[in-house]
């Protein structure tokens, strides 16, 4: 920071007995002059100001990107070791510095570490000047060593910000202060090399080796530049030490005593006398002498400086806060930044106005989140976080918080403002454990949204997924309301998703990840995240052979939300849980009751009901709805979900095959062949309309060729298909309706068929088991409709001679066929 201007707007901030840690104070270090003249003092000087104007720009900006590479371009076209050159290297060094100061407050390294790095990275443009052969000259080289050292003084600014904000580490206090004192000591030097080269110019003596020849006026102000130098990092080691203490008291007594004999080693002309009176108030504010200090900003020169003017009224503000006067200060405040015809905007100001603030009882955190926002978006990220370190440090002293917990009577954006502080210093888990809380304590629903999804973002960086997806679901949950609440929540089983994809250890499963889906359409069903975590819901379950399931979910949904949408794919999805064997006619007529009642209280629904009903309703059902809906509602004749509720409910009707999609023929079938198990004489109609369709299943052509062709053959031949099918739920679907089929029809040879296979299908079967008995049964029942009770009898008498079964109910059913 050595060239800019910041010495005054800071230093004026925060003093005095409640505010010793005047953290703006030390970042800024802001000079008398205006502040594009202030930085050329130290600056080797040059004749051309437009590209030096714009890296000024560019740096107050924050466009440090752009800054630096106009330096190194400007740079590489200057003539090695020339005045150029140098000139560019030195502003190099104020863009790097400036980028390093940001770097500070982030890392896991220590702060002595990262002071250091800081330091060697900044300086290096001019350090390479000054070692260069041959070397730069006497002359320029003092102004390069000045740069050097106004970019250390601004590096060591900031480190003390960063420490203020951290927990308490003597080896800081120590290092820091060791850092100061070889700043100081440097600049002594350094203004003794300048003393003779003054001289030499003074008197007319040309330097011998050098081309540069700085005028005595400039080597003058660069030498009172730098004992300013000295005396505001004077008074910025006081920051070093608590406000209470004896080293800070004595450090600014010390620091006014400098400032006195500054003041009168310098003429009553120079530019930097103000400047240096500021800093004896300054001073003389953070001793605890009042008095002074009050008699020092009644009547500053300024000599109409506007920023330095701004300074010595943010002092004056400090000056009465430090006398407990805060009403004076509010009026005074108030007064500064909105007495004029238009607001002030001064960044000055601004942190003074941060200071009032802060002094209110109780404080307004809210406000105080706010002004931060304001000083954020005014001067860029860098001065955001001085604001957001005075904040931190005064929660400290507040006891808001702990370096690691806040107080839940804290504001939850002041505790989002701590835990941004811990991500910037690499501890992450931290960071999320105080993003969470925050989003758990802010009554705001759209901010405790935000910050959880930061809080997740921060558990994830710490490999903790569970963590992450759980804080979004629980606020999600508190502030159900918000718009976002089920994105949020939808979030939450991306997490868990994205980590059972990655076998993550971190207690997740895919029962968690179920959970979070169903909470998203329990709680919004109306959201289309609702959609979007039903369709992954049923993708889960089907995959997983739990179709049933997905049925149920999705017909949870329908339930919840009206969505006439999804009353289509709900009927799909159960006829293919049906089509596997996990679904029963008992569930279908089950879920056509569901939906049924549905349209029923809801004419939006009717339409889209009577429209599966065709190939999802039982007969009855199907009449039901039919009634429900009324011409009014009913599909035209040509519609194909018309035409076939009319050819299931009239015998007499017809149905050309070719007006089923053949997606849903399969489903058709089905629902055709229950209907033939339900009404037999319909059989051989609905076998003639199934004959048409593209049927894939060897089940389903086995029944259509039955109907079509009854006898011995086609029986068996449906029982040898039937037999087929691998054991599990739909092989026990299909023997019950092929038994009914079978048995249906009249025929001895078809009944004879469906004992046999029963009798086969127990073959397989262990003797004694569950399965193997109610095969039997069937087959007795069956012996039984063909007038073969004798057999049967016999069949059951030996099972209960050989292979009695325990359970009771098995064991009476047994015995009806025994007697």
């Amino acid at each position: 920071m050595l060239y800019r201007s910041i010495v005054p707007s800071i230093v004026n901030r925060f003093a005095g007995p409640r505010w010793g840690t005047a953290l703006v104070v030390m970042l800024a270090l802001a000079w008398s002059a205006p502040r594009v003249q202030a930085r050329d003092t130290w600056r080797p000087p040059a004749t051309d100001s437009v590209d030096r104007n714009l890296v000024d720009a560019l740096i107050e900006r924050s466009q440090l990107d752009a800054a630096q590479a106009l330096c190194q371009r400007m740079q590489a076209r200057a003539m090695k070791g020339s005045l150029d050159d140098a000139r560019w290297a030195a502003m190099l060094v104020e863009v790097l510095t400036q980028r390093q100061v940001d770097r500070l407050f982030s890392g896991t390294e220590s702060l002595q570490q990262r002071i250091e790095n800081a330091v060697a990275i900044s300086v290096q443009p001019v350090g390479q000047q000054i070692a260069a052969d041959p070397p730069p000259g006497a002359a320029l080289s003092v102004f390069l060593k000045a740069a050097e050292i106004k970019s250390r003084q601004r590096i060591l600014a900031a480190a003390i910000v960063a420490k203020s904000i951290a927990a308490e580490n003597q080896q800081d206090t120590d290092r820091l202060v060791k850092q100061f004192s070889r700043l100081q000591r440097d600049t002594d030097l350094l203004v003794k090399e300048i003393k003779p080269l003054w001289a030499n110019a003074a008197s007319g003596t040309v330097s011998q080796g050098s081309g540069f020849q700085p005028t005595a006026s400039q080597l003058k102000s660069l030498e009172n530049q730098l004992r300013l130098s000295q005396l505001a990092t004077s008074v910025l080691q006081t920051e070093v030490f608590d406000p209470q203490s004896a080293d800070y008291r004595s450090l600014a007594t010390n620091a006014a005593v400098q400032a006195k004999r500054l003041l009168q080693q310098l003429p009553d002309d120079a530019a930097a006398k103000p400047v240096a009176q500021r800093w004896l108030a300054e001073a003389e504010l953070r001793s605890g002498n009042l008095v002074e200090a009050e008699q020092l900003t009644s009547s500053p020169k300024v000599s109409g400086n506007e920023s330095e003017q701004y300074a010595w009224d943010a002092l004056r503000i400090r000056l009465l806060l430090a006398k407990n006067e805060l009403g004076a200060a509010e009026r005074l405040d108030q007064q500064l930044r909105f007495g004029a015809s238009k607001s002030v905007a001064s960044k000055v100001l601004d942190f003074a106005s941060l200071q009032v603030r802060l002094a209110q009882q109780p404080v307004d955190q809210t406000q105080v989140v706010a002004w931060i926002g304001t000083i954020g978006s005014r001067y860029g990220d860098f001065a955001r976080r001085r604001a957001e370190a005075i904040v931190l440090r005064e929660m400290k002293d507040a006891k808001l918080i702990t370096p690691t917990q806040p107080n839940m009577n804290s504001s939850a954006a002041l505790v989002v403002v701590q835990a941004e502080d811990w991500l910037r210093r690499g501890d992450v888990q931290q960071a999320a454990s105080l993003l969470q809380n925050a989003a758990e304590i802010e009554p705001d629903s759209a901010m405790a949204l935000q910050y959880a999804g930061k809080a997740a973002a921060a558990w994830m960086r710490a490999d903790q997924p569970s963590k992450a997806a759980l804080v979004l679901s629980r606020v999600s949950q508190r502030h159900q309301s918000d718009p976002g609440a089920s994105s949020a929540q939808l979030q939450a089983a991306l997490i868990v998703s994205k980590a059972l994809a990655e076998k993550s250890t971190d207690g997740i499963s895919i029962e968690t990840l179920i959970g979070y889906l169903q909470d998203v359409y329990q709680q919004w069903p109306q959201s289309s995240q609702a959609v979007t975590a039903m369709n992954w819901l049923v993708k889960i379950h089907n995959a997983s052979g739990h179709d049933k399931l997905a049925g149920e979910e999705i017909l949870q949904l329908v339930v919840l939300s009206k969505r006439p949408e999804l009353v289509q794919p709900t009927a799909t999805q159960w006829l293919q849980a049906c089509s596997v064997g996990k679904a029963t006619q008992a569930d279908l007529d089950s879920l056509a009751q569901t939906l049924i009642e549905l349209a029923r209280k809801d004419d939006q629904l009717k339409r889209p009901v009577y429209e599966v009903a065709g190939r999802l309703f039982n007969l009855q059902a199907l009449e039901t709805i039919v009634a429900i809906c009324g011409p009014e509602v009913t599909p035209p004749v040509e519609n194909a979900a018309h035409q076939l509720a009319t050819f299931r409910l009239q015998e007499a009707a017809s149905l050309n095959a070719n007006t089923i999609p053949a997606a849903l023929q399969n489903s058709v079938a089905m629902r055709l062949m229950l209907d033939g198990i339900e009404r037999p004489a319909i059989r051989k109609r609905n076998a003639a309309v199934l004959s048409e369709f593209s049927l894939d299943d060897a089940w389903q052509k086995a029944v259509v060729q039955f109907w079509l062709q009854p006898g011995k053959a086609s029986a068996d031949a449906l029982a040898g298909v039937t037999l087929k099918q691998p054991a599990g739920p739909l092989l026990e679907n299909l023997l019950l309706q092929t038994k009914q089929i079978l048995s249906g029809d009249r025929s001895a040879a078809a009944v004879q068929a469906a004992v046999e296979l029963f009798e086969r299908h127990s073959l397989g079967m262990k003797r004694g088991s569950a399965a193997w008995y109610n095969a039997k049964l069937h087959a007795m029942e069956l012996l039984d409709a063909l007038g073969q009770q004798d057999e049967a009898s016999k069949r059951a008498k030996y099972i209960l001679l050989t292979v009695p079964p325990k359970e009771n109910a098995l064991r009476q059913r047994l015995q009806h066929f025994a007697k």
